[in-house]
């Protein structure tokens, strides 16, 4: 690699001869990117419906079992059912995630929990709702937990 390349992100790493691999690569991180928001959504939503505030559970989450970037930004945002601004824009989302499902498809590998992210993608950018981040099919789950966003 070259060595102007390190300092531009974090790391340098290989994925064999293939130049296809780095785009598995990605569609593989956003899936899981993908996936902790529904979790995260889940389960402070089960919280609220349990009488624990929203807050609370994510300071505690995000300061023992998940502290790290992902779960304190991403987190922070569902918690505060504010998803703004925008980091990811839903339509390019739902984009990648019918990208990781046309893949797993072509090498039978069943992504159910792919599936019901890009379900939520698609109802965001059928609602027109191109102005928030992807974090915002979170609202779904606390409406579909009869929550009002």
């Amino acid at each position: 690699m070259q060595p102007w390349l390190a300092p531009l992100g974090q790391g340098v790493h290989e994925f064999g001869d293939d130049p296809a691999a780095a785009s598995v690569v990605k569609l593989c991180g956003n899936f899981m990117l993908g996936a902790a928001i529904e979790a995260m959504a889940e389960a402070f939503t089960l919280a609220e419906k349990s009488g624990v505030g929203r807050q609370p559970i994510y300071d505690f989450l995000v300061g023992t079992l998940f502290n790290c970037p992902v779960y304190q930004g991403y987190g922070r945002m569902i918690a505060s059912k504010n998803y703004t601004p925008v980091g990811a824009l839903p339509p390019i989302i739902r984009k990648d995630f019918r990208l990781v499902l046309d893949h797993a498809q072509q090498l039978a590998a069943p992504m159910p929990l792919a599936q019901l992210v890009h379900n939520r993608m698609s109802t965001t950018v059928a609602r027109g709702e191109d102005d928030v981040d992807w974090t915002a099919f979170a609202r779904r789950v606390s409406e579909d937990a009869g929550l009002e966003a």
